[in-house]
């Protein structure tokens, strides 16, 4: 009910088969589009949106909360490493800290803690006093939490239920306000709490094991080009796409190509030269992907010349795309 998504897993022949009026899902029916746009419940501040961003939310409900549009993938697949351990150890943080006086194990959700920004952790930000830096926000209650309004999913015996039933045999619960009864709890008074920082801390080593082994969608992900049924042969654009070059503080040269429907599917070859107007070859050759970006981490200080080259798969090769960037001397001391 948050974006009005429709169930399409298989068997849930309803929603799969049934054909909806409109504004009966999506954007049109989702809660979160009363407080994007009609701000109904006064969050005026906390989601102050320009129009493109909103849209942009808008349009990603319209489409059904699609994760990530790509059959790029990583050897290690989905998985997120550390979630299950960095789990565990709050838990056992929180039963030395009292917490579970409120809380159980089982009401522990998936977002209480942000391995992407550990410092803005629900489970580090709902019990700690509000603050010039922002990142309290007293929300703790004396009171046990989650009481009669538990996450819904359709399982059955530990799996998921696909099965043709009506509606009214799956449960259902009335969405429901924000429970603001009891009395307020400070846990903590400042980031500078002993606790706080031991939860802060575990969150930190968290993070770094996720980067360690990271997902296709998150920073040095070893990637592999996802492989599509290539019922016919797509050809090399008659309009060859641009080559766009950046560079960081730290000399790493970015690469990247458009990847559209008249690129999905070729493969691309990387070249590297300090000469301008090189003609590519294997001695130039930095890399051969079916990607759409390259990060060049031994790129020499100076203007550096990089040409890319696209080939089909009957083995024609486009003519160079060239582009060049100045990488910046290395640090001193680094």
């Amino acid at each position: 009910p948050v974006i009005g998504g429709i169930d399409c897993m298989n068997g849930t022949s309803y929603y799969s088969a049934t054909i909806l009026p409109p504004y009966s899902h999506g954007s049109g029916k989702s809660l979160l589009t009363d407080i994007l746009v009609d701000k109904a419940r006064g969050h005026e501040e906390r989601f102050d949106l320009s129009r493109s961003e909103r849209d942009l939310i808008l349009a990603w409900m319209d489409t059904n909360g699609q994760y990530n549009g790509t059959w790029d993938y990583v050897e290690t697949g989905f998985y997120l490493a550390g979630w299950k351990e960095t789990r565990d150890k709050l838990l056992a943080v929180m039963a030395k800290a009292g917490c579970m006086k409120c809380h159980t194990a089982g009401n522990f959700e998936n977002d209480w803690f942000n391995l992407e920004r550990p410092e803005f952790s629900r489970i580090l930000r709902a019990p700690l006093a509000k603050g010039e830096e922002g990142y309290g926000l007293e929300l703790c209650r004396d009171r046990k939490a989650g009481v009669g309004f538990d996450r819904l999913r359709m399982m059955t015996s530990g799996r998921y239920e696909h099965a043709v039933k009506p509606l009214e045999s799956f449960p259902s619960q009335k969405w429901r306000k924000w429970n603001e009864s009891g009395e307020p709890v400070v846990s903590w008074k400042s980031t500078e709490d002993a606790i706080y920082k031991q939860m802060l801390d575990v969150i930190q080593k968290g993070r770094r094991t996720a980067l360690a082994t990271p997902r296709v969608d998150m920073p040095d992900a070893k990637i592999i080009a996802g492989k599509w049924r290539k019922i016919v042969p797509l050809p090399i654009p008659k309009r060859l796409p641009s080559l766009f070059a950046g560079v960081d503080g730290e000399g790493t040269v970015s690469l990247s190509w458009p990847r559209n429907t008249r690129t999905w599917g070729l493969a691309f070859e990387v070249h590297r030269s300090k000469s301008a107007n090189f003609h590519p070859s294997a001695d130039t050759l930095l890399a051969e992907t079916e990607l759409f970006r390259w990060s060049d981490k031994s790129a020499p200080p100076g203007e550096v010349n990089y040409a890319l080259i696209i080939r089909d798969t009957v083995g024609k090769r486009s003519t160079p795309i060239r582009t060049s960037v100045v990488v910046p001397p290395p640090k001193s001391g680094g």
